[in-house]
């Protein structure tokens, strides 16, 4: 029986100061499909256990949802149609699928890393939930506050409220996968699986709830609990979550936790330790700084500078302002700056982080996958990043940053990375591989001119196989801007690689052998699977496997004003570190307009047409041509081979004035046509 208590009512907020109108602490929230027998379960859910749910106690809420397949399992047995509705909601299709705030991570459980927790609880929410229990013989009643603490739309939120057993073993595995402990189980809703409509309270004002629902004579009542978040229904968002045991005492910050910044130019950011509470908590506070080595940054806690730890007692109802001041230097760089929270009155409790970024000077930005690795062996795609800065280094490139998926994507949705024009996506052997919400920030990417550069094994496979994680919107982005259409996983055979001799960006590149960095299975098969592809119309074949061209290992394509180079293997597989650098240096120099992939780029040397002058032009250009008896015109092509300006030379006239102040800065060709035959052509480089 359940029984919502119709007491709903707004109330002033009256149990703190004004100061404690900020935004609140983010609870991440993890709803984690299993099932006693599933095999990778039984592989991937101790390392979820263990890495992240035992170590971030206070920061987190973990709901397990036993699914009716692959095999028995008594805990789905107990509720079949909430766990149910629960799977269709987020379209699961396998298990282990975890699920991390309605989306934001979606993977494997032992692909959660530490790093992508403490960068989702470092985050705020404009809802703070608290929840109050009590139990009455054999009826709990549930309170739930919710005060409106920033600006939030009113449409698409609901609430839910879920009932968890903290922890279930068994003498003898109930499945057949061998697991006998299972923590926080899923047991019913408090109200339905699709929750109640939810508008929030005016800024500063508590919408109040309350719940009832008899405890079942299955469960242990003192393991009992309720899981209470709000969900954006349009993207399945979790704005927050919280339970009753969750720290009253909160680490936050306050307004930007992602900015542009600029050389030699101060950056401030204000964070706030605030205690909710009605008992005095005493809290240690942490710094630390990764940023280039000319970058200067500090800290300081009510207003005064420190240098190491700092103890502080937060009092009741109260809040302590905390400062982290950034100087960027001259060197590029994408800059983290983490204070960690420890309380000192529970010690059972993990570190609450609060962490933010300044970029500066970025231009290039690799992004390195950190979604679930393909085997759970500590391997990311993170230890791979060498393999791609190392030819963009030498490639020329000064002004490059790396960074996580998860990064990217905070400061991607917060509008700060539009400096950034060449990306460099290393996927790894990670899965989801591509997102419709990647996808959906590399064509806004590619639609305002910038490049993309992406590798990785089986990147076609999950996005295209049903297996995978595709969805109509990530395939769309791989044909439509890749120019790629994936044709077959890859097998051992896929080892050799053998590159167009004819293509004019990366034809000098020797054939190459790919290897095996990834390890291999129980059974000693090679993880080893790089994609076969085939180019749609507007893209090209760079490589291929073996001796069979229409088995694609490399495709690039230039359309509009943006430039993409698809891998179907990683970097990091080219087992030639020679070979590497000259990939991703020619990827970079093309990108940067320094080579051209105009078709007839490999014929200038062949035919004579004076060199413009002066070169590089920055506003015009002189040409000086051979005299003819007809009239002939001069085209000016991009690095895309699209033409960008024409001119008509009249008969006798042996010089041409070329205006390049309306040109983009980069490569050109151009050539000199009479009628319809190539009399002359040249390469060109436009500056400002």
């Amino acid at each position: 029986m359940t029984r919502l208590l119709l007491l709903l009512s707004l109330i002033a907020v009256t149990f703190a100061p004004a100061e404690l109108l900020a935004q609140a602490r983010r609870i991440v929230l993890f709803e984690h499909f299993t099932n006693a027998s599933c095999g990778p379960c039984a592989g991937q859910n101790p390392a979820f256990q263990d890495n992240i749910l035992a170590k971030n106690k206070g920061n987190m809420l973990h709901i397990a949802y036993h699914t009716v397949w692959p095999g028995r399992d008594p805990m789905n047995a107990h509720n079949k149609e909430d766990v149910a509705a629960r799977v269709s909601y987020y379209t699961v299709t396998g298990v282990p699928d975890m699920v991390m705030l309605g989306g934001q991570y979606r993977g494997g459980p032992a692909g959660v890393t530490q790093d992508i927790v403490n960068r989702a609880a470092s985050e705020t929410s404009p809802l703070r939930i608290r929840v109050r229990e009590n139990t009455n013989g054999t009826t709990r009643q549930v309170d739930v506050d919710v005060t409106t603490l920033g600006q939030i739309g009113t449409a698409g939120l609901v609430l839910r409220g879920a009932v968890v057993e903290s922890d279930i073993s068994y003498a003898t595995a109930p499945g057949t996968n061998g697991e006998k402990d299972f923590p926080n189980v899923f047991r019913r809703f408090i109200n339905t699986p699709a929750g109640q409509s939810f508008t929030p309270a005016p800024i500063g004002q508590t919408t109040s709830l309350n719940f009832e629902y008899d405890l079942n004579t299955e469960w242990d009542a003192s393991k009992i609990f309720t899981v209470v978040w709000i969900q954006l229904e349009s993207t399945k968002e979790v704005i927050n979550a919280s339970a009753a045991f969750m720290p009253a005492v909160e680490l936050i910050t306050e307004g930007d936790i992602f900015v542009k910044g600029s050389a030699q130019t101060p950056t401030n950011f204000s964070l706030l330790v605030q205690n909710l509470g009605d008992v005095d908590q005493n809290v240690k506070l942490s710094f630390n700084a990764e940023q280039p080595a000319d970058w200067n940054a500090s800290f300081s806690v009510d207003g005064t500078p420190a240098t190491a730890d700092v103890d502080v007692l937060v009092p009741a109802n109260a809040s302590v302002p905390v400062g982290i001041a950034v100087v960027p230097g001259a060197l590029s760089g994408l800059g983290e700056y983490a204070v960690a929270m420890h309380n000192l009155d529970n010690t059972e409790l993990n570190p609450q982080h609060a962490i933010t970024n300044i970029i500066s000077n970025v231009t290039d930005l690799l992004i390195n996958n950190d979604n679930s690795w393909g085997a759970d062996d500590g391997t990311n795609a993170a230890d791979f990043e060498a393999a791609y800065l190392g030819g963009l280094r030498v490639g020329g490139s000064t002004t490059i940053a790396s960074t996580s998926l998860s990064l990217f994507q905070r400061g991607w949705k917060l509008g700060k990375l539009d400096d950034v024009k060449h990306i460099y996506y290393n996927v790894g052997w990670a899965f989801p591989a591509l997102t419709a919400e990647l996808s959906s920030a590399f064509i806004t990417h590619l639609n305002t001119g910038g490049n993309l550069f992406i590798a990785g094994q089986d990147l076609g496979w999950d996005t295209f196989d049903a297996a995978g994680h595709g969805t109509s919107a990530s395939r769309a982005f791989y044909r439509n801007y890749l120019f790629s259409n994936y044709v077959s996983d890859g097998t051992a055979t896929n080892t050799n690689v053998t590159v167009v001799g004819s293509d004019p960006l990366f034809g000098k590149v020797p054939s190459f052998r790919l290897q095996n960095v990834y390890g291999s299975n129980t059974q000693g098969v090679p993880y080893f699977y790089p994609d076969n592809l085939r180019p749609t119309p507007e893209g090209v074949t760079v490589a291929y496997y073996g001796s069979d061209p229409t088995a694609g290992a490399m495709i690039r394509g230039a359309k509009n004003d943006f430039k993409t180079v698809n891998l179907g293997f990683g970097i990091e597989q080219v087992a030639d570190a020679t070979v590497r650098e000259e990939l991703m240096k020619l990827v970079w120099q093309w990108f940067h307009g320094i080579i051209s992939s105009v078709e007839f780029d490999g014929a200038v040397a062949s035919l004579t047409l004076t060199q413009n002058y002066p070169n590089p032009a920055s506003e015009f250009s002189l040409i000086q041509l051979g005299a003819a008896a007809r009239e002939r015109r001069l085209e000016i092509y991009d690095i895309a081979g699209r033409l960008a300006q024409t001119m008509t030379i009249a008969p006798g006239h042996t010089q041409a004035r070329i205006d390049v102040s309306g040109l983009r800065p980069g490569m050109y060709t151009y050539r000199l046509m009479d009628g319809g035959r190539i009399t002359g052509m040249n390469i060109m480089q436009v500056v400002r």
